[in-house]
């Protein structure tokens, strides 16, 4: 699921209620207050996070016992650096990569934005990886060792640089299998 901005896309998560300071108001016995989850449906619970303008976005939708909505798609793998060894899920849509607890794929490196440095879509219309640069106007992402300037498809076991981090690309979706068959 691509994160949306609460505010601009009310419609979607009407269950969920939410202030714009950035917390969500008790919806349910189940889920603290505070907890940064908001409910979307008897079944299904949105996380949220705080934005710095006082907004809150929708980082994910997951079901009562915290597991994805949305199926896997392929994963990115950390070959070097601080989460060496740890995978991250990519699902169909944007999947952004920052240091922030609001991205799809959490990077704890001091040296990677907080928010969007990178992102990686599956369209599952096409069939196809592309992984494209974030909003970062400092830091630079690498794609097989060439700085990152404009969306490019991606392949199986490319290599992405954020930081000091090496992410290895391992798609599960594609020519030979999808979810929509």
């Amino acid at each position: 699921m691509s994160r949306m901005n609460y505010q601009d896309n009310s419609n979607i998560f009407s269950d969920v209620s939410m202030v714009t300071s950035g917390t969500t108001e008790p919806v349910g016995p189940t889920i603290p207050s505070d907890s940064g989850y908001g409910k979307t449906s008897d079944e299904t619970w949105a996380k949220t996070e705080p934005l710095d303008d006082g907004k809150t976005e929708i980082a994910g939708q997951f079901d009562v016992n915290g597991k994805s909505v949305s199926p896997t798609v392929g994963w990115l793998i950390c070959i070097k650096g601080p989460c060496k060894g740890e995978d991250f899920k990519l699902h169909t849509g944007w999947n952004y990569i920052g240091r922030g607890h609001g991205n799809e794929v959490n990077i704890p490196d001091p040296k990677v934005d907080r928010s969007n440095m990178a992102k990686i879509a599956y369209d599952d219309r096409s069939r196809i990886f592309v992984i494209a640069p974030g909003d970062s106007t400092r830091n630079l992402t690498y794609w097989g060792g060439k700085p990152l300037l404009m969306p490019t498809p991606i392949s199986a076991y490319d290599v992405i640089s954020v930081g000091d981090s090496d992410l290895m690309f391992v798609p599960l979706c594609g020519e030979h299998f999808s979810w929509e068959e």
